[in-house]
């Protein structure tokens, strides 16, 4: 075995494969930092780094291979500062990162803005995301009513992609973002809505998935090859969230995503328009261009039961291979067992240690680590627990990009509930790269 550093930590490894590879040490950012790599120069794991652009943090993930490099940051702003001027914070931080990293503006594929009071903040977040699309090109956009945790009145999450400083090719058409890269096509839709029947988010849910698949078939997808990812945020989720589960089980048996066939990865949360008649909002992930077994469903059965056992319709997770890499996409997950049930009622220090877990067992179902995870998002039902969720993560997770708001669970037992998505190192050869 030969022993490699990386930063403070070390890891073994079979000396036939540090003969196979050569490891070597870069300064990034301000950080030293070894990867292996390979003729083609590769990492082989994900990079972390904090930066501060005054008073603006910025926590990054970073990952690359074959010169393509994915970046998540979770951005958070100094709370004693108006909510536009947090706005501009972010802004000119997320410009002064990509200066600073010398990416292309165009890298910005997707972000999220968590805010605080949606309908009084619209007319900044509409301003915002015009500056944003001038000078980035355009990028799908989500914006929720989900407080942060940290007293701010927004924080965000952004998603970045470079090859190699090259121009993106992306395509912008109201709530559809396209990126176009080496024969696929990345699908972004942010912000769909259907505020037509005010108060009946089962109705809502129907015209929303149901339109979406129209704009997937208009690209010559479905709701069951393309669509990766979903997020589902539901205004007082513990009245809507049961129309709004009958109203996706219907619509899905429809497009044959059943039990026998499968679902899509999704977090179902608490989470509101600055329209009042508006009971659900929907942001998507879908992906054209792949082949048949590129994407798996993941399960870990003797920690989370298939949610079609208590009457939801959504997987546990979903991995997708390229040629370089895996991308895992964990879905909402909290403090349950194998039979369904909530573990640990009423313990939030327990409940986050349970929900690590059955995240550390989605990933282990897709050959992937803990040290994997990219990014995650962290939704707490009690403001209370903040700080104990705070300091459970600042131990043991204290590099990884997040973020935390207010948003009760679809369960009101469930106290937290935490999504990620991860990325790792592998080769298939049947599939085109990233």
């Amino acid at each position: 075995m030969s022993r490699i550093q990386i930063g403070a930590s070390a890891i073994l490894l079979p000396a036939t494969f540090i003969h196979n590879y050569s490891a070597i040490v870069l300064p990034f950012a301000g950080d030293l930092f070894y990867f292996l790599y390979d003729a083609d120069l590769v990492f082989i794991m994900i990079n972390y780094e904090h930066l501060s652009f005054n008073d603006v943090n910025i926590t990054c993930s970073h990952y690359c291979r074959n010169s393509v490099s994915e970046r998540h940051l979770a951005i958070s702003c100094p709370t004693r500062i108006g909510f536009n001027a947090q706005l501009e914070g972010i802004e000119s931080a997320l410009s002064s990162f990509i200066a600073g990293h010398l990416l292309a503006p165009g890298c910005v594929v997707f972000g999220r803005l968590f805010v605080s009071d949606h309908a009084n903040q619209q007319r900044d977040i509409s301003a915002f995301a015009i500056r944003l699309a001038e000078w980035c090109g355009g990028c799908a956009l989500s914006v929720i009513q989900q407080p942060p945790l940290s007293s701010a009145k927004v924080e965000a999450w952004f998603y970045l992609v470079d090859d190699a400083g090259k121009a993106q090719t992306k395509t912008r058409h109201g709530d559809e973002l396209i990126l176009q890269r080496n024969g696929y096509r990345h699908l972004w839709h942010c912000s769909l809505m259907n505020g037509c029947r005010p108060g009946n988010a089962a109705a809502q849910t129907t015209a929303v998935l149901s339109a979406y698949a129209s704009q997937l078939q208009q690209h010559g997808g479905t709701l069951k090859d393309n669509c990766i990812r979903t997020w589902l945020y539901v205004r007082d989720v513990d009245f809507h969230y049961q129309g709004v589960v009958d109203a996706r089980r219907e619509l899905f048996t429809e497009h044959d995503l059943t039990k026998e066939t499968h679902f899509i990865a999704s977090t179902g949360i608490e989470g509101r328009h600055g329209q009042t008649a508006v009971n659900l909002v929907m942001d998507s992930y879908a992906l054209l261009g792949i082949s048949p077994g590129q994407v798996q469903f993941l399960q870990a059965p003797e920690f989370l039961n298939p949610t079609h056992e208590y009457g939801v319709t959504f997987e546990r997770a979903t991995s997708v291979d390229f040629g370089d890499r895996r991308h895992i996409y964990i879905s909402g997950t909290a403090s349950i067992d194998k039979h369904g049930a909530v573990v640990h009622p009423r313990n939030i220090d327990l409940q986050l240690e349970r929900t690590m877990v059955n995240i550390e067992e989605l990933l282990k179902s897709a050959a992937a680590k803990m040290v994997d995870l990219a990014q995650i998002i962290v939704y707490l039902r009690d403001l209370a627990d903040a700080e104990t969720v705070e300091s459970f993560l600042d131990r043991h997770y204290p590099k990884l990009p997040r973020v935390l708001v207010l948003a009760p669970v679809c369960r009101p037992g469930w106290l937290v509930e935490i999504e990620g998505i991860a990325i790792c190192d592998v080769c298939q050869d049947d599939y085109k790269n990233f």
